[in-house]
């Protein structure tokens, strides 16, 4: 008689999931930090005396980074990019919790790597070209490493 082998750790369900709960916190947080973004965006744009709470000075400072033509790509501001991003990182990551799948592995790997390069572009930009660091920026830009 045959014995049943014990599942390997990789194949085993608590394991393979929780890659799929970080991605699925992640790209929470990382909505939460587009949406809040967007507003600040917005605000800059339209009110004349708003000033963020992220405003901390000349070198720290979200409504400079905002102002920046740095902040639209294609005529849509770049946190709606993010709002847009992170939404669809949250649907991926719900689908690789709850319908594991080669086919969700390798969205979720194909999403990651395209946020990784838009992190290193637009840490870049707020780093050597735009004279002010967004905290929010650099905290969603943390989340895309994660």
């Amino acid at each position: 008689m045959k014995r049943a082998q014990p599942p390997d750790d990789a194949a085993s369900p608590t394991r393979a999931r929780w890659p799929w709960w970080v991605a699925l916190l992640a790209s929470l947080v990382g909505l939460g930090l587009s949406i809040v973004l967007e507003q600040i965006h917005v605000r800059t744009h339209t009110d004349p005396g708003f000033h963020s709470f992220c405003a901390i000075g000349r070198t720290l400072n979200c409504d400079i980074v905002a102002r920046s033509p740095y902040s639209v790509f294609l005529g849509v501001p770049v946190a709606a990019w993010g709002i847009f991003a992170y939404a669809l990182a949250t649907v991926v990551s719900l689908w690789g919790l709850l319908r594991p799948s080669r086919l969700a592995a390798a969205c979720g790997l194909g999403l990651a790597l395209v946020y990784l390069a838009s992190t290193a572009v637009l840490g870049g930009i707020s780093a050597f070209v735009v004279p002010s660091l967004c905290i929010l920026c650099l905290a969603a830009y943390l989340v895309n490493v994660v």
